[in-house]
């Protein structure tokens, strides 16, 4: 079931999508700059192509954890060197900063938490999706399953009949009809 191209896209997308957001979001929070938009387009393109390329199995705490700790790490050095981390830069009121504990901890807090918001959901979805495909898989079946039975009952059928086997003695003029068929 996993391997559905549109349901591992799906669920992908969500982690990359989450990943994104947490890093981004938790940036902001912590009173760096919002990035540019090129700067956000291209790390959450990135972060959705990782989430989709590790969804060809479930999504488990720890892999979660990893992509959601991992992604937050990338997202501070890329928005740090793109000039919008004010942590001890200028434009940044020191009553904004976060000691290094504080944050790492915060940091830790928000992913745990997002892991399991996303374990639950995937839980959600791929019950719903096997609820979903049981009917259709089941209809599927029978319909598949209706040419073969009738071309089997059209074997194992009674012969046709002919008028002469009907009525053996009636004499016809021409061909047998057999060689007319």
């Amino acid at each position: 079931m996993l391997d559905m191209p549109a349901l591992r896209g799906l669920r992908g997308s969500v982690v990359g999508l989450s990943a994104s957001g947490l890093g981004i979001v938790g940036h902001a929070a912590a009173g760096g700059m919002l990035p540019s938009a090129p700067t956000m387009a291209a790390a959450t393109g990135s972060l959705v192509l990782l989430g989709i390329a590790m969804s060809s199995r479930s999504w488990e705490l720890p892999s979660l954890l990893a992509v959601l700790v991992g992604a937050q790490l990338a997202l501070h050095v890329v928005l740090a060197g793109s000039g919008s981390h004010a942590h001890g830069m200028a434009g940044m009121s020191p009553a904004l900063a976060v000691p290094g504990s504080l944050m790492l901890t915060a940091h830790l807090a928000a992913a745990g938490a997002t892991a399991l918001l996303l374990r639950r959901g995937e839980r959600w979805l791929l019950a719903l999706v096997d609820l979903l495909r049981r009917p259709l898989h089941a209809a599927r079946l029978s319909v598949v399953d209706l040419p073969r039975q009738a071309r089997q009952d059209a074997r194992h059928a009674a012969p046709a009949v002919t008028v002469s086997d009907l009525l053996p003695g009636l004499y016809r003029r021409g061909p047998p009809l057999s060689s007319l068929a």
